[in-house]
């Protein structure tokens, strides 16, 4: 099944015009479908674009909740805290995000699934150097509050999906090396709330972050979510640099594609890219992709 690809947020608000209707323009010159709206380093009124947009064949796949810059500034990092005022600035984060979704003709938000808080972190963010042991240290602090975590996620996500039953959730993968945004963590989740409308993003950056500084394989990810995935971030990843143009780093796009290939349904495709990668190279990023459906 074919992909509708679109270009994320944060990178094409940075690169493309200010003005809501130039931007949409702008963005379906370049190939894409649509936008996927999400905060970024320059401010934008989202919620100009859907009037903006008038007889455009703009579409918005989804919202995220949080950027794609800084794991640590996640606003639902709190939805699996044990701290009450941490758990509630997470949901109006999230519900913020619903409005904004329902505004813009969207039924999807991307959101991660919380972060294990302690004292002193550190480091945390996965796409840095300076894991040599594998990240063991930090693991191992996260797992040490990983049941009271997930237990608090899983009630703070039923919550959300009953609240708002005409909307989906899809969990995606963590680049902070203490979030629940893992395959073990996500599959206990999906399992906790089988019957709520929950689902999975692929991230392929974020992943191959994981699988760098972690060993974690994303075939796993894509193995044991495939049911429920209903659609992708595309961006690659090298050394401590993410969200490189797909094709110079080292994601395997071709497992993707074979991942995608078994879906039956169409998936979008987001293309996020750091703010550093330029417009020009947006027809080689089509060209790469093309080639594996995606």
């Amino acid at each position: 099944m074919a992909v509708e690809r679109f270009l994320g947020g944060g990178w094409a608000t940075v690169h493309g015009p200010t003005e809501p209707r130039g931007l949409l323009t702008w963005v379906l010159d370049r190939g894409f479908a649509g936008l996927l709206p999400a905060p970024g380093p320059r401010p934008m009124a989202w919620r100009r674009l859907r009037e903006a947009s008038g007889n455009l064949p703009v579409k918005v796949p989804a919202v995220r909740v949080s950027g794609l810059v800084d794991p640590t500034q996640l606003a639902e990092a709190g939805l699996c805290s044990r701290q009450s005022s941490e758990v509630e600035a997470a949901l109006a984060a999230v519900v913020s995000t619903v409005e904004l979704a329902r505004d813009l003709g969207s039924e999807a938000v991307v959101l991660e699934p919380g972060v294990v808080r302690w004292a002193d972190p550190g480091s945390v963010d996965l796409a840095e150097t300076g894991w040599e042991d594998g990240g063991a240290a930090a693991t191992a602090r996260r797992d040490a509050g990983l049941n009271a975590a997930l237990d608090v996620a899983c009630r703070t996500l039923h919550l959300l999906t009953k609240s708002f039953p005409d909307m989906r959730f899809c969990l995606t993968p963590s680049r902070h090396v203490a979030g629940l945004g893992e395959a073990a963590a996500m599959a206990a989740i999906f399992e906790d709330l089988a019957r709520r409308p929950l689902y999975y993003w692929h991230d392929t950056a974020a992943l191959a972050c994981r699988q760098a500084r972690l060993g974690e394989a994303p075939g796993e990810f894509l193995e044991k979510f495939a049911n429920r995935l209903v659609g992708m971030t595309l961006g690659d990843q090298e050394g401590d640099r993410v969200y490189l143009p797909p094709g110079t780093g080292g994601v395997d796009y071709a497992l993707l594609s074979n991942y995608r290939q078994r879906s039956t349904k169409a998936l979008p495709a987001v293309v996020e890219l750091d703010l550093g990668v330029t417009a020009e190279e947006l027809p080689g990023i089509h060209a790469f992709l093309n080639k594996f459906g995606l």
